[in-house]
């Protein structure tokens, strides 16, 4: 049997664990906000916020105000940064940044983005680093990562990541840069 729960602002309606909502026993029809094509919303009349009309609600909050118990204006993540996936098992309360996170690793994983920038965090432990000089461009030492550079050579990773990031930027009198656009920056200037 398909469990359902009462949506707890609108009397005889209820939300299942995979997202339909449900009048007395009929499902309703989802639709889309601003016809983008994703239907995660569900219109129906009902006295919420003290007004008793029809309302369009977002899928994903309703299933966090009925089985996470979460507040109206708390934010509700994807695990799998799919927003089209509204089972239960995939949702979480979190913070408007990991909503955003979530959903930028489903469209990179998906190729729905050509945005491959990585989070700072990934780039400060994952990534390859040269530690070249500015003046004959010769890679004078290279690290596994920006936090292993910092830590070896006990220097704020703030400076390293600024080298990084800018062009023009040396520290300690070296240029810092990501092994991946240690080919690029060497056309730049030498060019």
């Amino acid at each position: 049997m398909n469990e359902k729960i009462e949506i707890p602002f609108a009397p005889n309606y209820y939300i299942d664990k995979h997202g339909f909502v449900y009048h007395n026993d009929l499902m309703l029809k989802l639709t889309s906000q601003n016809n983008n094509g994703i239907n995660n919303y569900v219109s129906f009349r009902c006295p919420y916020k003290g007004k008793y009309r029809t309302h369009k609600f977002n899928i994903a909050k309703l299933m966090g105000i009925c089985w996470l118990n979460a507040k109206d204006d708390d934010v509700i993540c994807f695990k799998d940064g799919d927003i089209t996936n509204t089972e239960l098992d995939n949702l979480y309360i979190g913070t408007r940044s990991q909503f955003l996170k979530d959903n930028f690793n489903f469209k990179v994983m998906h190729g729905l983005t050509t945005d491959k920038r990585l989070t700072r965090e990934e780039h400060r432990n994952n990534m390859m680093v040269y530690q070249v000089d500015p003046e004959t461009y010769e890679i004078i030492n290279t690290y596994p990562s920006l936090l292993t550079a910092s830590r070896q050579l006990d220097i704020p990773m703030a400076s390293l990541e600024h080298s990084c990031f800018f062009e023009t930027a040396t520290c300690l009198h070296y240029k810092w840069l990501y092994a991946e656009d240690y080919d690029e920056w060497i056309k730049k200037v030498k060019g």
